[in-house]
């Protein structure tokens, strides 16, 4: 849960589904060089046997020998953590900021990769947070630069918020580490599931702009355009005892994930090989059945918290029906221009973008390129920097930290609105937080020909968003459109917190704003979600991500 002072260490729950054997594909297929091309890592006990095999012995020149850079099968030799790093110079400069900590010995272009770039005035809490990191094995007082060597990840980039301004933008690692090629200002990371928070913005702006209607359901948008995609979908999948549901579901419940859909996430794919809009909506085979019936309904509509990106889908494609635009440009002409954000965009990733940071694996060393060719819920290929521009929009009434405006405060007010039953009262209230028990009657039942009625009991309904609402948890947040919310609701009567995570093959984001202090963070880091060590313990995007919010919540 996310507490009113403090950052949220809940790790968030989606998890994309991947096919191993898939993500190895592409990291190991033809859009990576060849092993023997990129290993630039000494290796002083190379022999001419092993460059033969193709998977090369390393000697760490420690006596820990049988690092198989390459192989997939191999566990990595367990080694002990480096000590206490010594950072000498946290800002005003360009380019890499020495860090006397030593690189795992494993790690790969370390010479070119452990570095720490920044263009940020001087600061000692930022200097204290990113040299107070907590390792694996427990010891404190880590750099962040030497945890990104140690965790096998490409890269990382982390931006500071403070009182409604950007105050820190640092970037560690390579953006592509098999070809050492730095981390820089400029550098864009596959954002997961931090798209859908890029994504409610733009809709929430169709629906100002009258583009969209939000209150509008699936069926009468699938009416309006019965050559559609959408109509065949509705056609498809609604049947039987499920046929009324989408007339129950508005475009706004899409995006608080209470439309009673599957599909939990989109997930990325080698090039040549990711799945259409049509073979998600309508299921395909391959892709490890990954899509194999499409995006169904769960649940009934209203009721619950069931995490879809299937559902962002549907508000896409029904964006995409609306506008004479397609999403990207949409969002590109609504939110990125508006916002003066140049470098952040839905366009498909591509070996061309030199300054995208490729996903990287310990297990293969390599980094070729992941896409998808849906857009809302996992394609945003951002700059950390211009999405904490986005972030700060949250606490400043839409106005982003270089003074421009992208939303309203009622747009910003539309999404940080928590998600509540369909049958609560919605009675109009004035004092945030307060609290009512309403009687929920009774239900008939027919047992075995008698009928029977059941007292339902009573539920709570919380005055927030200018209405008593029972609103519906998300484990112990609430979920508002693409963000997460804390239960903690300030004097306008929004939720003070909010949060949203990602996790794909290759990448791992996040990010939070305290909307009382206008304080928060982003981060973005390319490398494996995780994976286990010989040690027995855990590495990896997961753990470093882990490491560097609590740095954060204990330094801010």
């Amino acid at each position: 849960m996310i507490e009113s002072s403090k950052v949220s260490m809940r790790v968030p729950r989606w998890r994309p589904r991947v096919a191993p054997a898939l993500l190895l594909a592409v990291l190991l297929g033809a859009s990576a060089p060849s092993f023997g091309a990129t290993m630039d890592r000494p290796l002083p006990l190379l022999s001419l046997a092993d460059k033969v095999q193709g998977f090369p012995k390393a000697s760490d020149g420690a006596g820990r020998v049988d690092v198989l850079w390459g192989n997939p099968k191999a566990k990595l030799v367990p080694v002990d953590e480096p000590g206490t790093g010594s950072s000498s110079g946290t800002g005003g400069t360009t380019g890499n900021i020495p860090d006397l900590t030593p690189a795992h010995p494993d790690a790969r272009n370390t010479a070119t990769c452990n570095y720490h770039g920044t263009t940020s005035p001087s600061d000692a809490t930022y200097a204290k947070f990113a040299s107070s990191l907590v390792g694996p094995k427990g010891n404190k007082g880590l750099t962040l630069q030497s945890q990104v060597e140690y965790h096998h990840v490409g890269g990382a980039s982390v931006v500071i918020i403070e009182n409604g301004a950007i105050t820190q933008h640092h970037w560690y690692g390579c953006q592509d580490r098999p070809a050492a090629r730095r981390t820089t200002a400029n550098t864009i990371y596959s954002t997961a599931s931090l798209s859908k928070f890029v994504s409610s913005i733009g809709l929430v702006i169709a629906d100002r702009q009258k583009v969209i209607d939000l209150d509008r359901t699936v069926q009468s948008y699938a009416n309006a355009y019965p050559n559609s995609l959408l109509a065949d979908w509705v056609d498809d999948k609604f049947r039987g005892g499920t046929e009324s549901y989408p007339q129950l579901i508005p475009v706004r419940r899409l995006l608080n994930h209470t439309a009673g859909l599957d599909t939990h996430s989109i997930g990325v794919w080698p090039p040549g090989d990711v799945p259409s809009m049509v073979d998600v909506f309508m299921g395909m085979d391959g892709h490890n059945d990954y899509f194999e019936r499409g995006i169904e309904p769960l649940y009934t509509p209203k009721t619950r918290i069931e995490y879809s990106g299937g559902g962002f889908i549907v508000a896409e494609h029904i964006l995409q029906l609306a506008s004479p635009l397609a999403f990207k440009d949409y969002l590109k002409q609504n939110v990125f221009d508006a916002a003066g954000l140049s470098l952040s965009t839905f366009e498909t990733a591509q070996t061309s973008m030199t300054n995208l940071a490729r996903p990287y694996s310990c297990l293969s060393c390599g980094s070729g390129i992941l896409q998808t060719t849906v857009k809302a819920a996992s394609g945003l290929l951002a700059n950390a920097r211009e999405y904490a521009e986005l972030v700060v929009a949250l606490a400043n009434g839409g106005v982003t930290s270089s003074g421009r405006r992208v939303m309203q405060q009622s747009d910003v007010n539309t999404i940080l609105t928590p998600a509540a039953n369909g049958a609560s009262s919605f009675k109009p209230c004035s004092n945030p937080g307060a609290t009512t028990t309403i009687d929920l009657g009774t239900s008939t039942v027919n047992v075995k020909g008698v009928e029977l009625s059941i007292d339902l009991g009573t539920a709570t309904e919380t005055c927030v968003a200018g209405q008593y609402r029972r609103v519906l948890y998300d484990g112990s947040d609430w979920s508002g459109l693409g963000v997460e919310l804390s239960t903690t609701i300030e004097a306008d009567g929004y939720p003070r917190v909010v949060d949203h995570g990602g996790d794909e093959p290759g990448s791992r984001t996040y990010f939070k704003i305290d909307r009382s202090t206008g304080d928060g963070i982003v981060i973005m880091i390319n490398g494996d979600v995780e994976w286990v060590d010989g040690d027995g313990l855990t590495y990896g995007a997961e753990p470093l991500m882990d490491e560097i919010k609590a740095a954060y919540a204990a330094a801010y």
